[in-house]
């Protein structure tokens, strides 16, 4: 049971798209890289977040977080 529950941790959150796919896919990036499950790939800091929201919300490219294809 253990094993389950480290492999799902490792697995991360799945994409907001399969439940909710009128969300943009940049959206979808951007909260993928909040919830990754290794901190060190997650945002530095609150500025980089902030600029990738606004990169969302302006239809621009994401400046920190990976583009999707």
């Amino acid at each position: 049971a253990l094993d389950r529950v480290i492999a799902g941790r490792l697995a991360g959150a799945p994409p907001i798209r399969e439940a909710f796919p009128e969300v943009p896919e940049a959206f979808d990036a951007v909260l993928r890289r909040c919830l990754d499950p290794d901190p060190a790939r997650r945002y530095a800091c609150a500025s980089e977040l902030a600029a990738d929201l606004q990169a969302v919300a302006d239809d621009a490219p994401l400046p920190h977080a990976r583009e999707p294809w």
